[in-house]
């Protein structure tokens, strides 16, 4: 599930729209942060991961993995340094993610 959109070009991902219907759908379409429901990556466990469609078995395992070795991610950026994916995916993952203790789902 995945739980909200965070940029509107994301509409073209849906089963159904083609590029016609989101040229029509985007006009009326606002896309906000604050309805993204976030996953903690310090506290996720890997059956959670395994509803999110960016990531796959071998990515989420890796984040729980290394979580599991090094302690709690500081910041979203330190998943870069595991490799997993590349800048592009990262950059649409990222609004999805989060590692602050005091930070709400919304």
């Amino acid at each position: 599930m995945l739980a909200g959109f965070s940029n509107k070009s994301q509409l073209i991902e849906v089963y159904g729209i083609d590029g016609s219907l989101y040229q029509k759908l985007s006009l009326n379409v606002y896309v906000g942060h604050k309805s993204l429901k976030k996953i903690n990556l310090n506290y996720v466990s890997v059956d959670q991961f395994k509803v999110h469609p960016y990531l796959g078995y071998r990515e989420f395992n890796e984040i729980v993995k290394n979580r599991i070795q090094h302690g709690k991610f500081r910041s979203n950026f330190e998943l870069m340094k595991l490799h997993l994916f590349d800048k592009l995916k990262y950059r649409k993952i990222l609004p999805y993610l989060h590692t602050n203790d005091s930070e709400v789902n919304r």
